[in-house]
């Protein structure tokens, strides 16, 4: 009997900490991020502040949950490797993934990302997670993140990602080309610095 109230404890909490991130992203895509405020997210979300502070710390925190979630959805369908394929081509199919994940939230990304401008603060918070979630990628790709060759992977990799970002927010293409060749010119040159550098 106690572990089905555990189960069902845990179930609730994953429904609540996914409703508040759903909340977060579809009042982003209406008011803009930098305009909400927690008890906003709340309102939205059907939460209460004392749930929404049982789950997250503060707004940034929703931000790293939602990053996290996108990690857990790509390295599902990345869960095995195609030895068929490249490194580099494997990184690009889980990176366009990613960005074809979040842009089921595109409004809300968009959003999200463009109050960086107004808040760096908020940048610089989020940047170790943006690290987490690469070397994740990474690692989905088969390559290896361990000791100062996998930093020099992961902060490449971080650095590239944020460029490509900037390229995915104003790509209002269907197949979003323009990111695609954005990541792809990038991949190659990581991968011929990586090469020279015997990384």
């Amino acid at each position: 009997m106690a572990r089905k109230q555990q189960k069902a404890t845990k179930s609730t909490e994953k429904s609540v900490r996914d409703r508040i991130i759903d909340g977060a992203l579809s009042l982003a895509a209406v008011q803009g991020w930098e305009s909400c405020s927690v008890r906003d997210i709340t309102v939205e979300s059907d939460v209460t502040l004392e749930e929404f502070y049982d789950h997250f710390d503060d707004r940034a925190d929703v931000i790293a949950a939602y990053g996290r979630r996108l990690d857990r959805i790509v390295l599902s369908r990345f869960a095995e490797l195609d030895y068929d394929t490249s490194p580099r081509d494997r990184l690009f199919d889980i990176l366009m993934e990613r960005f074809d994940v979040a842009g089921e939230s595109r409004d809300g990304v968009v959003s999200i990302l463009k109050s960086c401008k107004v808040d760096p603060k908020q940048a610089v918070i989020s940047l170790p997670h943006l690290g987490g979630s690469m070397a994740r990628m990474l690692e989905a790709a088969g390559l290896d993140t361990a000791g100062l060759r996998g930093a020099a992977r992961v902060a490449g990799l971080t650095a590239l990602y944020m460029w490509v970002m900037r390229i995915w927010v104003e790509d209002d293409s269907e197949d979003l080309s323009k990111t695609m060749a954005a990541l792809d010119k990038g991949l190659g040159r990581l991968e011929s610095a990586a090469n020279s550098l015997g990384l």
